[in-house]
This record gives C-alpha cells, structure tokens and sequence, in this order.
C-alpha cells in the first residue's frame, strides 16, 4: 500500500486553489458587466451579491449598489414571499410573473 505523496498533495491543492480563483474572477468579471447578471444573482444568492458589492466599495468603487437599486425599482417592483420561496414581479406594463428561488 503506498501513500501519496506529500509534493502531490501539495499540486492538488495548487490546483483546486486556482480553479477556485479562476471561478472567482469569472463570477466577478460577470457580475461587473452586467445589470442583469447581477439582479439574477440578487434572486439566487444575495449573499454573494453583497460581497461584490462589499469588494467594489472596498476598492474605492462606489455607486453599482444605488444604480442597481434605482434600475430595478424604475423596472420592475420585487415583493418577496419568504414562506413560498417565490418572487412576485410585476413590470411596468401591470402584468405581474411569480417566480421561484430554488
């Protein structure tokens, strides 16, 4: 029975370590160019929403978090049913479009 060694151990965990900071990056790249990426991530995982908002404010870049808020009240009205797990849109036209968050 042979273990593995230690230098190979080491390469897998480089390996996953870069990967992870490649997947980072992409999500962010995707996030920074568009608003509409963004507000899908604000319907499936607000928390990593917040901390791309968090990261931008931290780098000195400001505002994305009020020009998001203003587009999406201006676009469109979100009223949350936590109970449902469901989102009620309703556009500017009037129709209104449940959707889920799982």
């Amino acid at each position: 029975m042979r273990l593995t060694s230690p230098r190979n151990i080491i390469k897998g965990i480089i390996i996953v370590e870069g990967f992870g900071l490649w997947a980072a990056y992409l999500l962010y790249f995707n996030m920074d160019k568009s608003q509409d990426f963004r507000e899908k991530m604000k319907r499936r995982f607000p928390f990593i929403l917040e901390v791309y908002y968090k990261s931008n404010e931290w780098a000195g870049i400001y505002g994305k978090r009020e020009e998001d808020k203003e587009m999406w009240l201006q676009t469109k009205k979100y009223n949350f049913s936590p109970c449902k797990n469901t989102f009620t849109i309703e556009n500017s036209n009037g129709t209104t479009k449940k959707e889920s968050v799982i």
